[in-house]
């Protein structure tokens, strides 16, 4: 186990020293951040769950502050037990999108899959009743604020990095960020998306990519890639990072 992690880091560092890219998303970041001298000192951290992100980024970048944000209340009360004595993590109990507003959603059984997007948040008694991941039939109403208006409440000027992960609703939570990415604010955004047009508790990868390089964005890198089952090797959907950089003419 420790000759495994040493061969590992070893490895590690000679695709660094060789500016070798694509293979580990947050040392991909830390070294962009070193090469560019940009300022890591806001991180977003949008769909925390109960914190697996917001650790892994703590790892690397142990002097940003992190901005978490967890809508479901059963969901956020482990995340606070997970982060609670990282003073540098701002847990936000309610969700992000791109207008100020109150939902009403179904929670499901298993909380990674919990989303305010409508297509895959049934609210028909019969349709719970018959779906096995809401053996417990319950609702939560969930806030829902724009991630401009929160800059703009925190005296947030630039981010590091936008980490959206909302089981499809990824849409809506970069257009709340419309003003920063218009700017181009933020340097690098990653969203969790789908290549197949028939996922919807994913956000599809077109149409991510064509609002986002509308305002300037840059395709930078595919992590952590999930394939469909079966003989054909479907790429499913993964991790996809964009950056605002742009080489100066």
């Amino acid at each position: 186990m420790i000759l495994s992690k040493v061969f590992k880091e070893l490895a590690f560092s000679i695709l660094d020293k060789s500016k070798f890219r694509g293979f580990h998303l947050f040392r991909d970041l830390r070294f962009y951040a070193s090469q560019f001298n940009l300022p890591v000192e806001t991180i977003f951290d949008v769909g925390a769950n109960i914190g697996q992100t917001s650790k892994e980024l703590r790892r690397y970048f142990p002097d940003s502050s992190i901005h978490a944000f967890e809508p479901i209340n059963s969901t956020f009360e482990i995340l606070k037990e997970n982060l609670c004595e990282d003073q540098k993590i701002i847990l936000n109990n309610f969700a992000l999108g791109a207008e100020e507003k109150e939902v009403i959603i179904s929670l499901r059984d298993e909380n990674l899959i919990n989303s305010l997007l409508n297509e895959i948040n049934p609210t028909n008694q019969d349709v719970l009743i018959s779906d096995r991941n809401y053996q417990n039939y319950q609702t939560q109403a969930i806030k829902v604020s724009q991630g401009d208006k929160y800059c703009s409440v925190n005296n947030i000027n630039s981010a590091f990095l936008l980490k959206t992960d909302t089981e499809g609703y990824d849409l809506d939570v970069l257009k709340g960020f419309d003003k920063k990415i218009i700017e181009r604010e933020i340097f690098f955004i990653l969203v969790e998306v789908t290549f197949d047009n028939t996922d919807l508790s994913h956000t599809s990868f077109a149409r991510v990519n064509e609002y986002l390089a509308s305002h300037g964005y840059n395709l930078s890198g595919f992590y952590d890639l999930i394939h469909r089952g079966g003989l054909l090797p479907n790429l499913y959907y993964c991790n996809c990072l964009w950056s605002s950089l742009a080489i100066k003419k």
